[in-house]
């Protein structure tokens, strides 16, 4: 057996095992992603959602009162009662995984790109895409808005007006990139690399990203 092949059969599976994650955003994906961080071993979860309206139709009974922060802590007890859980966004972590609809909001880029390893998971009419940032290593976000911007000069004001839209998508989709989230917030934390990921009708497929110099986080 080559070397290299031995090597990559050999590298430990990365899991948050012991981390403090938060996650932002807690519709169907957010909670995939919770799941998914607590079935990997995460010590603790802050969980931070920008809308506490009650979730929408397909909800299930279990979870059909009080915000949808506190119905996702509920289940994350029921998963494991060990897993400390904060409702606040104050608590330094490990890394976060963001759940928007098209866009994160600048003023969230900036406390990301500040705060560490991150994984965004942008929704849109067709799908999602799951980005992880490793902040002055990999492409960031504010990167892919230089790059959206160049293509559509209006695209600042197009991700203005979604700001308040809820990030919803197919359920098959939802599960995969919650999951999909947890695992590449994982490797960022493991110091792996994690690549990028476009799904639709839950089919994922790699896609990429570019780093831009004018965006100035630093990985270009």
């Amino acid at each position: 057996m080559q070397p290299e092949i031995l090597r990559a059969r050999l590298r430990p599976v990365a899991s948050l095992a012991g981390a403090h994650v938060r996650i932002r955003g807690l519709g169907a994906i957010g909670v995939s992603a919770a799941e998914a961080a607590v079935r990997s071993g995460v010590a603790c979860l802050s969980l931070v959602d920008p809308d506490p309206r009650d979730a929408g139709p397909g909800t299930t009974p279990a979870l059909a009162r009080g915000t949808r922060a506190r119905r996702a802590a509920r289940l994350v007890s029921d998963l494991d009662p060990r897993v400390r859980v904060d409702l606040d966004t104050s608590r330094r972590v490990d890394g976060e995984v963001v759940v928007a609809y098209v866009a994160v909001e600048p003023w969230t880029v900036h406390e990301l790109l500040l705060g560490g390893p991150h994984v965004a998971v942008l929704v849109d009419e067709a799908g999602a895409a799951v980005i992880p940032v490793d902040p002055g290593r990999t492409p960031c976000l504010r990167c892919l808005d230089v790059a959206r911007t160049e293509r559509d000069p209006a695209w600042p004001t197009l991700a203005a007006l979604h700001a308040a839209t809820d990030p919803a998508t197919d359920p098959l989709t939802a599960t995969l990139a919650g999951a999909m989230a947890a695992a590449s917030l994982a490797m960022l934390i493991a110091r792996q690399p994690a690549r990028a990921w476009r799904i639709e009708a839950g089919v994922p497929r790699r896609t990429r990203l570019s780093a831009r110099p004018e965006c100035g986080c630093g990985a270009a």
